[in-house]
């Protein structure tokens, strides 16, 4: 064999092993959240102009993990005096609501946008509080066993219901490894087009999910952790 070609055949072979190794740390970022961007970068994007936009934005925001997000999140959900639709709504899971009275505290009569708001930031139980000191990871998967209803009128306007499984992993940001479950369940989530062209979730229903999560640690509701907040 040649100097030429043995030469060509092992550059060959370091292209493909830097190759090997770009996809192999593209695909480990994939499953894990990306750094939270410096105090003074400014928070991610947001888009309300299809439910699955404003999903992706809800998602966004709470993994910034900053009160600089707090508008974008609280864009997602309805208000009814900024627009003309129904204002947002969430229903506790029964037994979630049932336990917190039990323990001797108050279920909120009415779940809304203002308690929503103060849910985000405002407090060491609050959302993006619950683990301080680790990075979000936020997933919104189709359930498999409720279909979606998109874009449909009912009445009253253009509404499109998503049913989606949800998971919001705190992640230890020197080992990787997932520390706790904030939050998991499913949710059935009503959207309503407000008049400008915007989808914002009028209605959160919450499930319990009766299987545990696959990584062994305690798991709540996005509803407990709402009541938690209180």
């Amino acid at each position: 064999m040649s100097t030429t070609l043995r030469c060509a055949m092992r550059m060959r072979s370091v292209l493909v092993l830097l190759v090997l190794l770009a996809g192999a740390a593209a695909g480990c970022k994939f499953f894990r959240p990306d750094t939270p961007p410096p105090p003074g970068d400014p928070p991610p994007p947001f888009d309300y102009s299809q439910p699955e936009q404003t999903l992706e934005t809800l998602r966004l925001a709470i993994e910034d993990k900053r009160s600089l997000s707090a508008g974008n999140y609280i864009g997602v959900f309805a208000d009814s005096t900024i627009e003309q639709i129904p204002g947002y709504h969430q229903y506790f899971v029964e037994e979630d609501a049932l336990l917190w009275a039990q323990s001797g505290r108050n279920v909120p009569e009415d779940w809304n946008v203002r308690l929503e708001r103060r849910f985000f930031d405002v407090g060491p139980t609050s959302l993006i509080n619950v683990n301080p000191n680790a990075l979000y990871e936020v997933t919104f998967v189709k359930d498999p066993d409720n279909a979606d209803r998109e874009d449909f009128d009912d009445g009253e306007g253009r509404t499109t219901i998503l049913n989606r499984h949800y998971q919001i992993l705190a992640i230890d940001p020197n080992s990787n490894e997932i520390v706790e479950v904030i939050a998991y369940g499913f949710a059935r989530l009503t959207f309503r087009q407000a008049p400008g062209g915007d989808w914002r979730i009028t209605r959160w229903d919450d499930k319990r999910d009766p299987v545990p999560n696959p990584y062994g640690l305690p798991q709540v509701t996005w509803g407990q952790r709402r009541l938690e907040s209180q």
